[in-house]
């Protein structure tokens, strides 16, 4: 029996050392592949790196000249500038660049936009921090985490675009229908009609929220039968944006294409219709190959005769936090915010975000509400501001050197050079 015994009790130490044995050529052969990867990886992304440095230092060039040339017609539609240098090599190599695709929507146009814009810097504005020494906190852990871990959420009318532009107010995607003569008369008189009761209540924080939302949501639904029963065809929408007076905040088409640079998620979220938004923004940045920007926003619906039909109303100015809730995204771990509302502001409470710096543009004339921006906003840019700073920000998170022809501006601007500590 004992010869027995002693065979039965080798098992498990021979079953064991093989396990071991296993496990430790696993562990041996796996850490240096392992290690030997991480390598690889890191050299590939300082590469990347340099090649999206040379990038954008071509973004920043090609448009320096073109306002250059166009300075004498400042108000002339601006050129679409997309040459094949500026591509985005950074999307063909990383892993998981792309975001959230399963909730992206077709990308649909209306056509050629001739009309666009950009308003001429002219930094007659004030800039308002809620708290420098949390700004600069904020900015600091931004930059540590890497740009990798950025995402934009930001509205459109009077956001992306300006309060002003050619000595006029600047429309909104609704307003521009009431300017053109490619609609009736009754659909001007009822639009306008219900802008001057709605709007006001829309944008005063004095009332409830809840009742805000409720009258918005009237708004709205009046607005879509309005537009349904004026027999529109996406021609005419068309038209009427090209007839419209819009412009882009100085500053913002460097600002959008350094972020397709980096393909950062980009979240637009407006009240206005969605292929309006993807038709102006199309002559900004090639959004068809910037597969993590989307448009979250009305769908205007056309048939087969490219007549208006249907209108998906599924966001308005204070229902953005509502329309979120309902989607299921995946975020990143830092947020940069921009809107023209206190209610742009509410959308951040889904993102869950380890570090938020929100930017509001108001108007001068509603300077009154200016502490009530405050206690949300990390900053307030008070006039009709540009993307100067937000490009500034942008940049240093992502580790990259300043514009060199913004920051002639900037350093003109006391505005702008009491804020440079904050980037120290």
């Amino acid at each position: 029996m004992l010869p027995a015994s002693s065979n039965s009790g080798s098992k498990p130490l021979i079953l064991t050392s093989a396990v071991f044995l296993s496990f430790y050529l696993l562990y041996k052969l796996l850490i240096p592949r392992s290690k030997k990867t991480t390598d690889q990886d890191q050299q590939i992304k300082k590469i990347l790196t340099s090649q999206q440095i040379e990038i954008i230092k071509a973004i920043d060039h090609l448009y320096k000249e073109e306002r250059e040339e166009s300075a004498s017609t400042v108000s002339s539609p601006l050129p679409l500038i997309t040459p094949t240098s500026i591509e985005n090599p950074f999307s063909l190599q990383l892993s998981n660049i792309e975001f959230n695709q399963k909730i992206k929507d077709k990308i649909e146009l209306l056509g050629d936009y001739i009309n666009c814009q950009e308003k001429e810097y002219d930094g007659n504005y004030t800039i308002h921090l809620k708290d420098s020494a949390v700004l600069k906190n904020k900015l600091s852990a931004m930059k540590e985490d890497g740009i990798q871990e950025l995402q934009i959420v930001s509205d459109f009318d009077q956001t992306t675009t300006c309060f002003h532009i050619n000595g006029k107010a600047c429309n909104s995607l609704f307003s521009c229908f009431r300017q053109t003569n490619l609609t009736s008369q009754s659909f001007k008189n009822t639009t306008l009609n219900l802008c001057h009761f709605y709007h006001p209540l829309e944008s005063d924080p004095k009332i409830e929220i809840n009742l805000r939302r409720l009258l918005v949501k009237q708004w709205y639904s009046a607005l879509k039968s309005v537009f349904l029963q004026e027999r529109l065809s996406k021609k005419k929408c068309l038209g009427a944006l090209n007839d419209g007076n819009f412009g882009m905040r100085y500053g913002y088409r460097e600002f959008l294409n350094i972020c397709k640079v980096f393909s950062i998620p980009f979240y637009m979220i407006s009240g206005g219709f969605t292929e309006m938004i993807q038709t102006m923004i199309a002559k900004v940045v090639d959004i068809n190959n910037y597969p993590n920007f989307f448009t979250f926003s009305n769908d205007m619906i056309f048939d087969k005769e490219e007549n208006l039909v249907d209108i998906h109303m599924k966001v308005s100015s204070i229902s953005k936090n509502d329309f979120f809730a309902k989607k299921k995204l995946s975020f990143k771990r830092n947020t940069l915010l921009f809107g023209d509302l206190l209610t742009d502001y509410d959308v951040a409470s889904h993102f869950s975000s380890k570090n938020l710096i929100a930017i509001a543009f108001l108007q001068e004339e509603n300077k009154e509400f200016l502490n009530d921006y405050l206690e949300k906003f990390d900053v307030v840019v008070m006039g009709d501001g540009d993307f100067l700073l937000p490009d500034r920000i942008l940049r240093f998170v992502a580790g990259i050197d300043e514009n060199p022809f913004f920051k002639e501006k900037f350093m003109k601007n006391d505005e702008f050079v009491s804020l440079q500590t904050l980037f120290q």
